[in-house]
């Protein structure tokens, strides 16, 4: 059990609505330090048009008008003066400032002594320095976006942009935490601050790993207990490797004898909807759009393994989730991943775009024999060296040190 002290963890949404990695791990984080007896609420900045209710969750967001104009101006500005750039870090940013400022206010009014700040969308613009101690917690980085992996097709400019409202809110802070050692290596080559800087993996909520689905996935695809079904996170996003989705697919149904079946989830980016409404169409694929928090985690727990095609990760709530659920995980070996994926104890990594490599394997993890193995010896791996209790107290280690 804790002091009282008030703590503030600050998202952009909160599961069990549908949310992102960086939210789901603060609503994680959250919900265990809620469990470990802090006072602690959860603010968020972009729950504006949300009815869900929770305790100790406070909701704000921006207005839709603010939003859609901005991203009509960012559109054409950045067609005029970078034209077939992608542009989002710095739109994302404007985009949540009332949202900040209505949850800055708030956390105010309820007179917070710790705020746990999320970076992406920098909602620490709208906080005042002089009120509480501040946390940061380094999940997205801009600068990761100007050099490789990241595609030639995303704007600099955006990122540099983002990059110098970023370091006014690193200004403030008084301590920092970064998912994974990838992300602390990044922080402190691309911000200037002389305060602490300590990696701690994001943490799982004990309570959500327990999460159900009511929808039988295996027996809606017509699946025997022979037939494999794989958990492919976000992969109908560019980030998220949509690009090599065929590739995979048509691997495994060309070169094995045996029934794969492959669970997307999230939504699908339009650029590749066509596309992969068209895979389907020849192979079994579920797509179930943007759900509930829980319900995913539902759907994740009914597949045999995990695999990430994610081109740039910083420490993947998705792939810590699978790996929580016992999941083996092949992955591409980029950003935080190594953080999670231990070579032969809980699953593989492979070098970027080596996807006929990752399907071999695939294959291999096919045969339920070398499956039951390889999910057993990730069990006890995933249990000692991701257990959700060593981040957990090494955040209140860390929040107390405050």
């Amino acid at each position: 059990m804790s002091d009282r002290k008030r703590i503030a963890v600050v998202a952009s949404s909160a599961p069990p609505l549908s949310s992102g990695g960086v939210a789901s791990a603060h609503f994680n984080l959250f919900a265990a330090l809620s469990d470990a007896g802090f006072n602690v609420r959860l603010y968020t900045f972009g729950d504006l048009f949300s009815t869900e209710k929770a305790e100790n969750i406070v909701r704000s967001g921006s207005p839709g008008w603010w939003v859609a104009i901005l991203r009509i101006l960012n559109r054409w500005i950045f067609k005029f003066i970078q034209p077939g750039q992608r542009a989002y870090q710095l739109f994302d940013i404007l985009a949540a400032i009332p949202g900040s400022r209505a949850m800055s206010r708030r956390i105010r009014e309820w007179k917070a002594d710790i705020i746990v700040l999320s970076d992406h969308g920098a909602p620490g613009l709208a906080l005042r320095k002089e009120e509480a101690k501040l946390l940061l917690v380094s999940h997205h980085n801009p600068a990761r976006f100007l050099e490789p992996p990241s595609p030639e097709n995303y704007s600099k400019l955006d990122a540099r942009l983002a990059l110098q409202l970023e370091q006014r809110v690193v200004d403030m802070v008084d301590a920092v935490v970064c998912p994974s050692h990838y992300m602390k290596d990044f922080f402190q080559q691309t911000y200037k601050f002389n305060g602490s800087v300590e990696p701690i993996p994001n943490l799982m909520d004990r309570s959500v790993l327990n999460s159900e689905s009511e929808k039988e996935l295996r027996k809606d695809l017509g699946l025997s207990n022979a037939d494999t079904l794989i958990y492919l996170p976000s992969a109908g996003s560019f980030l998220k490797g949509a690009e090599y989705l065929e590739e995979l697919v048509s691997f495994l149904s060309r070169t094995s004898k045996k029934k794969f079946a492959f669970y997307i989830s999230g939504n699908i980016e339009r650029k590749y909807a066509a596309d992969i409404n068209r895979l389907g169409k020849s192979h079994l694929i579920y797509l179930s759009g943007q759900v509930d928090y829980a319900e995913n985690i539902g759907l994740a727990k009914q597949c045999d393994f995990c695999i990430s095609l994610s081109l740039m990760e910083n420490f993947s709530m998705a792939l810590l989730e699978a790996a929580l659920l016992g999941l083996p995980i092949l992955a591409f070996d980029t950003g935080g991943n190594a953080d999670i994926v231990r070579e032969g104890e809980n699953g593989y990594l492979f070098p970027l775009g080596d996807v006929s490599a990752m399907a071999r394997q695939a294959e291999q993890l096919s045969v339920r024999s070398k499956l039951k193995t390889e999910r057993a010896r990730a069990i006890k791996f995933n249990s000692k060296e991701l257990n959700p209790d060593r981040a957990r107290d090494a955040y209140i280690e860390r929040i107390n040190s405050l």
